[in-house]
């Protein structure tokens, strides 16, 4: 099964700091998606692993954005575009 209408974008984060420090495990504070609104006009955001979660996503200067609060090792979400 997949998305036949093409509405949704899967998004994965996978936070690639502890390869660079050999280990040491260093939070992400935030990470921003951007994308042009002319190209993908992102009408929603939803994180479905580790946890379900509603995104906002924010729009200005004709990007859409989508910030993502302290990620874990591994973030997955969707985006819901028009």
């Amino acid at each position: 099964m997949g998305d036949r209408g093409k509405r949704f974008v899967l998004v994965q984060i996978l936070n690639s700091i502890m390869s660079a420090t050999q280990g040491e495990a260093w939070k992400a504070p935030r990470v921003r998606i951007s994308a042009d609104s002319r190209r993908l006009r992102v009408q929603g955001a939803r994180t479905v692993w580790p946890q379900e979660r509603d995104l906002p996503v924010e729009s200005a200067a004709g990007r859409d954005q989508v910030i993502v609060e302290n990620p874990g090792v591994y973030t997955s979400l969707y985006l819901k575009v028009a």
